[in-house]
C-alpha cells in the first residue's frame, strides 16, 4: 500500500487527444512510482482512476480549490499529490514527501510555451500543480479559503497553501521548497486551454529540454495544436 494518492483535476475543456495523452503519461508515471492510485475530479464524465464528476461548474480558481477538496475527501492515504490536466510529471516527483504537518513544492520545474515555440526554464515559485501535501492539512486549508473567498479576486495572492493565511485569518501552513530527482515537471502553456489562460513569456530559453525533446516533438507526441519550432 502506498501512502500517497495522485489527485488529477480538470475543467474538462482541453482538446481530447491532448488531454488523453497527458493522462496516459500520468498513469505510466504512477505505475512506475509504485502503483500510486489516482483520483480524478472533472467537470464532465471521465474514466480515469477513481472518477468524480462535479458537473459543469465553470472555470475559476475558486472551483479549482473546490474540485481538489472534493477529491481529497475521497482518499485515505496520508499524502496527496496535486496534478493539473496540462502538466507532465516524472515518477521521481512522487517520491517527495512534505515536512510533518505541511506541504512541499517541487521546484524541479520547467515551462513549454507552445505558441511561442520555446522553452522557459522557470525554477522556483509556489504553484498548485507542484504540491505534495499532508491530506488533512490540505483539506483544512482548502476549506478555510473556500469559506472566506467568494471570488477569484479574493483569492489573489492566497490561492496556494502557504500563501495569504495571515491576511485571511486562518491557520498558517508549514511549507518547504525542494527539487525532486529526475526530469523536471513540465507545464505545457499557451495551448488555449490551461487554467490560467495565456502565460507571460518570461524566463531563460532553451532549444531542447531533456527528456521532453523539442517543441515540435512535444506537439507531435501530445497532439497539441500549437506552433512548432
Amino acid at each position: 500500500m502506498t501512502d500517497l494518492t495522485i489527485l488529477y483535476y480538470t475543467d474538462s475543456t482541453l482538446p481530447g487527444p491532448f488531454a488523453e495523452a497527458v493522462r496516459k503519461h500520468l498513469a505510466i508515471c504512477a505505475e512506475k512510482a509504485g502503483g500510486i492510485p489516482i483520483i480524478s475530479v472533472s467537470q464532465q464524465p471521465l474514466k480515469f482512476g477513481e472518477s468524480i464528476c462535479v458537473g459543469q461548474v465553470g472555470r475559476s480558481y475558486r472551483n479549482i480549490l473546490w474540485q481538489i477538496e472534493r477529491g481529497a475527501v475521497e482518499t485515505t492515504p496520508q499524502y496527496v499529490a496535486l496534478c493539473e490536466h496540462d502538466v507532465l510529471y516524472s515518477p521521481e516527483h512522487f517520491a517527495l514527501r512534505p515536512p510533518a504537518g505541511g506541504v512541499v513544492f517541487d521546484q524541479n520545474r520547467h515551462r513549454a510555451l507552445i505558441d511561442a515555440a520555446m522553452y522557459s526554464l522557470c525554477r522556483g515559485g509556489r504553484s498548485m500543480q507542484l504540491v505534495i501535501a499532508d491530506r488533512e492539512v490540505l483539506l483544512a486549508n482548502l476549506r478555510a479559503k473556500i469559506q472566506r473567498c467568494s471570488t477569484d479576486d479574493d483569492l489573489h495572492g492566497c490561492f496556494e497553501p502557504g500563501k495569504g493565511e495571515d491576511r485571511l485569518g486562518i491557520a498558517p501552513v508549514l511549507y518547504e521548497m525542494r527539487s525532486a530527482e529526475g526530469p523536471g515537471i513540465l507545464d505545457i502553456c499557451n495551448h488555449g486551454g490551461n487554467w490560467g489562460l495565456r502565460k507571460r513569456q518570461t524566463g531563460h530559453l532553451a532549444e531542447k529540454l531533456a527528456p521532453w525533446g523539442t517543441i515540435a516533438q512535444l506537439c507531435e507526441r501530445y497532439h497539441i495544436a500549437g506552433k512548432a519550432a
